[in-house]
């Protein structure tokens, strides 16, 4: 479970409304978890 933001604070909402946004995110933690168990990040893989 991850938490990125709160809808009561504008600033969040406006990030998580944002596609841009959540693809960055995605790809961030996609990487992060990748490297905690020694994977290798795949591109599109989600």
């Amino acid at each position: 479970l991850v938490e990125l933001g709160f809808l009561s604070n504008r600033d969040d909402e406006k990030n998580l409304k944002s596609s841009k946004w959540r693809r960055n995110v995605a790809t961030a933690l996609t990487r992060a978890v990748d490297g905690y168990f020694g994977e290798r990040y795949a591109e599109g893989a989600y």
